[in-house]
């Protein structure tokens, strides 16, 4: 084994060995006294944000010196109030008030109508790099293994890494196909980071061009929007794999923000079988995702919105951050939820999320993208014959379901009578399907993978 090798997987072990052993409420209380100082600091270094607390609030940032304090007093960012209120003048947010120290910007995807953005520094690509290969280290191995890592995620968005060797393909179907015909014989195994419904066509497509992947070992970590339990058992098939196997591949989700960084929460082995066993108990349902995270990096709150129900909080706990993000609202819903029972791998805290966006229908009944999604790819046949993409709405208290197929399936009727029938058993109130061919699919031709989509 190499030596920067060597140097790697004792990194990954002593990260295993501290938060294996460290206490729970240790680790808490350390992420709280961290949220605690990075206010204070945001106060002093910021004068955007020291302005804002001071127009926002009456009290003296010197006295919020408890955690109890840092809820009670310190109020809550969201995009508009940094992005918004301050665009043309970003700068006055970061530290040292100019961009000298950036070493990179990352766009959000405009999902929102809006852009944010994340504001790099040099010393912060590095620790990232760092936690980024001992992630990939801890769940892949890839300090034993040769690895090749293809990243199809949109946007300009880049996974460095000093262990793997790394193909940016941007949501490109033919040159990943291209790579695998190529090199993933080559490696011990391959990683390869991708929207869902991308990396669903694109290794539909490659079956179809007879890319073996029998005996090639390959993982999956999925982003942008939330994994449907029933798409992941359909992508293990597409690979030959057992979810059920503790040595087969990995299939899991990430979670970030560009304001904030890549892979701030992340599914493990644990919190897989744990969501898994959450859906065998009520199978026609969509569980939330369940992930864990470093308290150490991030501190996480929930936030009682009176329009959308329970959201997450986020601080930035990242001591060379340019851009001080503090309670900064990800809009999304969430919960913290206690550990399971039992010894952990890693004693790191788990949470629920559930997504953005969602329908209120009739009798104040709540419809999200995720429950259409399970219902989707509930059946193999189905899976097979649409994008994966579908338009939600209501009228008169029916909800419509406007749904894609894929290029070529023109057997409609047989293929709206089993979508149909998977949906009578998610789906206990009125709705209608609407089954389009490729090109009639009013919602968006051409889907290129660069842009969240929108269900709702």
């Amino acid at each position: 084994m190499e030596k920067k090798y060597s140097i790697l997987a004792k990194q990954t072990e002593q990260f295993k060995k501290y938060f294996r052993t460290i206490n729970p409420d240790k680790l808490k209380a350390q992420s709280e006294y961290k949220a605690v100082m990075a206010f204070r600091a945001a106060v002093k270094n910021s004068p955007a944000y020291a302005d804002f607390i001071k127009k926002s609030t009456g009290i003296d940032p010197r006295r919020v010196n408890k955690i109890q304090h840092f809820k009670e007093f310190v109020p809550i960012l969201d995009k508009d109030k940094v992005f918004g209120a301050y665009s043309g003048k970003i700068e006055s947010w970061c530290k040292g008030t100019n961009l000298d120290n950036v070493g990179e910007i990352v766009s959000s995807s405009g999902h929102s109508g809006k852009f944010s953005f994340g504001i790099n520094s040099r010393s912060s690509q590095k620790y990232s790099r760092q936690l980024t290969d001992i992630m990939l280290d801890y769940t892949f191995g890839i300090s034993r293994k040769k690895t090749l890592l293809i990243n199809t995620l949109a946007m300009g968005i880049r996974i460095s890494s000093d262990y793997v060797t790394v193909a940016d393909t941007g949501p490109r179907t033919d040159t990943v196909i291209a790579l695998l015909k190529e090199f993933a014989p080559k490696f011990e195994q391959v990683i390869v980071a991708a929207d869902n419904n991308f990396i669903k066509n694109t290794l539909e497509e490659a079956r179809e061009s007879h890319v073996d992947t029998k005996d090639v070992k390959i993982h999956l970590i999925l982003g942008e929007e939330i994994l449907a339990e029933n798409l992941r058992s359909y992508l293990a098939s597409l690979l030959y794999e057992d979810l059920d196997n503790p040595d087969g591949a990995f299939i899991g989700s990430s979670f970030g923000i560009a304001e904030l960084g890549l892979n701030l929460l992340f599914e493990t082995r644990q919190s897989i079988r744990l969501r898994r066993v959450t859906q065998k108990d009520n199978q026609f349902s969509a569980p939330p995702a369940i992930f864990q995270y470093l308290p150490t990096r991030a501190y996480l709150e929930e936030y009682e919105s009176k329009e959308s129900g329970t959201e997450l909080l986020m601080t930035n706990l990242d001591d060379s951050a340019l851009l001080p993000l503090v309670r900064y609202n990800t809009k999304e819903n969430a919960k913290l939820i206690a550990s399971p029972k039992g010894e952990l791998p890693l004693n790191l805290p788990f949470i629920t999320v559930y997504g953005r966006d969602k329908l209120i229908a009739k009798d104040g009944l709540v419809i999200r993208p995720e429950l259409i999604k399970e219902a989707l790819f509930l059946n193999c046949d189905v899976a097979s014959s649409v994008t994966g993409y579908f338009r939600i709405s209501q009228t008169d208290g029916v909800l419509n379901i406007d749904v894609q197929l894929k290029k070529g399936k023109d057997n409609l009727s047989q293929i709206r009578d089993n979508i149909q029938s998977s949906f009578s058993y998610f789906l206990k109130f009125p709705h209608i399907v609407n089954v389009h061919p490729y090109y009639s699919f009013p919602f968006g031709l051409e889907l290129d993978y660069e842009r969240k989509f929108r269900y709702i």
